[in-house]
């Protein structure tokens, strides 16, 4: 009997051991499950941080292709019906848009009455911007530095190095605080 006892407090010892092993083996393993879920949860948390601002650049990108649309589509450099109709009836040239645009320049420093409607108060007027819409007509913006306003006007080639312009619009907005 005594054997069977010491036998029983062996086992029993082993067992305690097993159980204590176990349980620190257990311990380990679900310290490393944690580990890894922790870092499969930062990981999908920088995943869909990721995927938001790919889907905003996304958005971004169609916005500005929108907006590229938009600016292009009333620019005389992107109609090709208004360029080849100046080319036609007017001579070939390599770059119309910049034509028109410095002989308007030069118009508007030759003759600043016939370009300017408006007196102005603080120096000269100049052209902030020209945008050439089509074969015909073109809008530009003009400062003196204090005033601004724009200007539609329609043009025309005259012979092979003259550009006749004429003033159709013009407004002037007003001063800021007023």
């Amino acid at each position: 009997m005594k054997k069977n006892v010491s036998i029983g407090i062996t086992h029993l010892i082993g067992l305690i051991l097993l159980v204590i092993l176990l349980g620190i083996s257990s311990f380990w393993a679900l310290q490393k499950v944690k580990r890894m879920t922790c870092r499969n949860s930062r990981n999908e948390t920088r995943l869909a941080v990721l995927r938001d601002s790919l889907n905003l650049m996304h958005d971004s990108i169609r916005q500005l292709h929108d907006s590229l649309y938009d600016t292009q589509l009333f620019s005389l450099a992107n109609n090709d019906e208004a360029l080849d109709y100046l080319d036609k009836y007017y001579g070939a040239r390599k770059d119309w848009y910049a034509y028109v645009r410095d002989k308007l320049l030069d118009e508007s420093r030759a003759h600043p009455g016939r370009v300017f409607p408006y007196a102005s108060v603080y120096g000269p007027w100049g052209i902030s911007n020209v945008r050439i819409l089509n074969h015909k007509w073109l809008i530009m913006s003009m400062s003196d530095g204090h005033q601004w306003g724009e200007v539609l006007m329609e043009y025309e080639p005259v012979g092979k190095d003259s550009v006749r312009f004429d003033r159709l619009r013009a407004l002037l907005y007003p001063p800021v605080g007023q």
